[in-house]
């Protein structure tokens, strides 16, 4: 049985993390590490201007109102987002994290244990945007949106040069697509139990969302039945990534997304990227240094 980070995920965490070491030599180096997870939240705050020293109280307070774990024995970080996004009425936009002290704790255990030398923990948007500044060229950098999809959630985060100027999480990820799967098993013709490894593989080895729907998946379970499960999911993350970069076009008097870059395991569905596109303005891609 699991708690609410996934504790018995620790020896799958740390033989994956050794192998990848191994292979590319990695533990000899100091890495700086995205934090991610149920015990941390990163979001845009909108923030009434006030002395320094009342910023953290009221970041706390309306941080309570985005997680379920207590605030006020969290780590806390706030970044003031530029002057030029300041919102009407004098308030400010802050990117503002929230981490369990336990979370924080528990990466860093694994990454020691895994043999990693840990310069930094930052959280996602923060490590997009150190990202994003290596692999700017000689151009102006375009703004772009990334698409984060990890297994629970899926963070939508905006950056334009060196600054980030948006982020939005939502509870929507490869998790709820695996147990899509799975779902569809119990819900067409007889009943197929699926496992969770099973449906996993089934993420990865069949290309769903452009197979003709007569392909055989399990018993009487073919594709046709397990996209009509799936597809709703996948509908959700892209009208809540709309939503974000809606919500960020208000925020910064009409400004437009030029790239949308896809990441994390759950972007790695067959078909998705094409999927995203269809719905999306900007061209869409799935990132790879």
């Amino acid at each position: 049985e699991q708690d609410e980070e996934g504790l018995e995920k620790k020896e799958f965490l740390l033989r994956h993390l050794r192998d990848l070491c191994a292979q590319t030599k990695g533990a000899t180096a100091s890495h700086v590490c995205s934090l991610r997870g149920d015990g941390v939240n990163t979001g845009l705050i909108p923030m009434a201007r006030m002395p320094k020293k009342e910023l953290e109280r009221a970041c706390r307070l309306e941080a309570t109102r985005r997680v379920a774990f207590n605030v006020e024995k969290a780590f806390l970080q706030s970044h003031l987002v530029p002057e030029d996004s300041a919102r009407p009425g004098g308030k400010q936009n802050f990117i503002v994290t929230v981490a369990r002290r336990e979370s924080v704790a528990r990466r860093l255990d694994i990454l020691r244990d895994a043999g990693i030398q840990v310069a930094a923990l930052l959280p996602i948007p923060f490590a997009w945007k150190n990202l994003l500044l290596s692999l700017r060229g000689a151009e102006p950098a375009p703004i772009r949106a990334v698409v984060d999809i990890g297994s629970d959630r899926t963070m939508v985060s905006v950056h334009q040069g060196g600054q980030r100027q948006f982020c939005r999480e939502f509870e929507l990820g490869g998790d709820q697509i695996t147990e899509a799967v799975i779902q569809a098993g119990q819900s067409f013709g007889e009943k197929t139990d699926i496992s969770w490894e099973e449906a996993e593989r089934i993420k990865r080895a069949k290309n769903l969302l452009k197979s003709s729907g007569s392909e055989p998946i399990k018993g009487s379970l073919n594709s046709s039945h397990v996209v009509s499960m799936v597809r709703p999911v996948l509908e959700r993350i892209v009208q809540e990534t709309k939503r974000s970069l809606e919500y960020y076009s208000q925020l910064f008097r009409g400004a437009d997304v030029a790239q949308i870059i896809l990441s994390g395991g759950g972007s790695l569905l067959d078909g998705f990227v094409q999927f995203f596109q269809e719905r999306m303005k900007p061209p869409v891609s799935l990132f790879e240094l």
